[in-house]
């Protein structure tokens, strides 16, 4: 991943062919970052070898086959970062800590880290805005988690429909405790008895909250899966009345529900073709078939 992401970054690095380096102070680096340059110590990165500028720059790496200076002997990083969030970079290498500085947001200062491999948690970052810094880490949690989930958790359940021919899948997360004991005779009605029921507590209460519903979604577009749909309704789970007639069979039975998640998703490839009618093939009724049978009989 590091070396995908240093080619890329290569590839932002303005340099000239045969251009010769101007000399500079011996030891120093200078990059260019948003038009700001910082000039900094050429043994800077050499702590941290595995990030994005420890594997350009650090002494033990082969500088000259990663990226090549301008004409001013300047490494130009253009990449979508602020010379704020940058200098807020440099900081983890002199000091082993980032403070999110003010002028920078923190899914900004986020992105940044990602981009230059720098770990983004409590122990390398301060934020003063302690909601916001959380509720990054929360996101990125949410994505680690709900891989997990789709792993574990909802694929067995997915390929259980794939496996009866079906293009799509209901899926009701329960918890571990849940029961589901439905009238043999009089079962819902609405549908629910085509959903797969999974039964987890963890997933359940991580699909309780909007935005892990969200960053879900997300990830199961981003896996190809469409008509996607994450919500809480309600489920019937045990039936709480029978209703008899005057010579005791019954007639209705109402269950009762409870409020859980659901993942809804679709893999059809041909959706539309699915929905086309040729009409030509339709057998209708005409007029002269109603009276002709009418006569006949």
């Amino acid at each position: 991943m590091v070396s995908f992401l240093i080619l890329a970054l290569r590839a932002r690095v303005r340099s000239v062919e045969r251009a010769e380096p101007k000399p500079r102070a011996s030891g120093e680096l200078s990059l260019v970052v948003n038009g700001r340059r910082f000039i900094v110590a050429s043994t800077l990165f050499d702590r941290y070898p595995d990030t994005m500028l420890g594997r350009m720059f650090a002494t033990s790496c082969a500088r000259n086959e990663t990226v090549q200076p301008n004409e001013d002997g300047d490494y130009v990083i253009d990449h979508n970062v602020s010379s704020e969030a940058f200098a807020a970079i440099l900081d983890f290498y002199r000091h082993g800590r980032i403070q999110c500085p003010p002028t920078v947001s923190v899914s900004e200062l986020h992105a940044a880290c990602d981009f230059f491999c720098i770990p983004f948690s409590e122990a390398s970052v301060h934020c003063e805005d302690v909601a916001k810094f959380l509720h990054e880490l929360s996101n990125e949690g949410a994505r680690k988690q709900f891989e997990m989930f789709l792993r574990l958790a909802l694929m067995p359940a997915m390929a259980r429909c794939a496996d009866l021919g079906e293009r799509q899948c209901h899926v009701v997360i329960l918890a571990d405790s849940d029961t589901v004991e439905w009238d043999d005779d009089l079962p819902p009605q609405l549908g629910e008895q085509y959903a797969k029921v999974v039964h987890n507590s963890s997933l359940l209460r991580f699909l309780y909250h909007y935005e892990n519903r969200t960053i879900a979604k997300r990830i199961l577009k981003e896996k190809g899966l469409k008509k996607i749909k994450l919500g809480i309704e309600g489920f019937p789970t045990f039936a709480k009345r029978i209703r008899r007639n005057a010579a005791g069979a019954k007639v209705e039975v109402e269950y009762h529900y409870d409020l859980r998640p659901y993942v809804k998703a679709s893999w059809e490839k041909e959706e539309q073709k699915s929905r086309h009618v040729d009409f030509q093939y339709v057998r209708t009724s005409t007029t002269t078939n109603v009276l002709s049978t009418v006569m006949t009989s």
